[in-house]
């Protein structure tokens, strides 16, 4: 059987304050069901998405270093083709 959270104990398991997890779930941000005035979430979904969640964002600041350090080994040369003034201005 799988664990069925209440708003307190969702937010409570992962660091949030309710009116964030209310306001994730009514979003669709976060996996969740409302029965009547009730929000309720699968303790197993919650995790599920937030693994997810942190991979894709790890995936992502990892292409952000390596476009960041593909940029700094550029020459002056590829640095003007992609339109970004080099140190130095040639008038010739």
């Amino acid at each position: 059987m799988q664990d069925v959270l209440t708003t307190e104990e969702a937010a409570e398991m992962i660091k949030l304050s309710k009116n964030t997890i209310l306001a994730m779930a009514r979003k669709g941000e976060l996996p969740a069901i409302e029965l009547g005035n009730r929000w309720l979430f699968v303790k197993e979904q919650v995790m599920a998405h937030l693994c997810e969640r942190a991979r894709a964002e790890q995936i992502k600041r990892q292409e952000m270093t390596a476009a960041a350090e593909l940029e700094k080994s550029d020459t002056p040369q590829e640095k003007r083709k992609r339109g970004r003034p080099g140190n130095k201005i040639d008038l010739t």
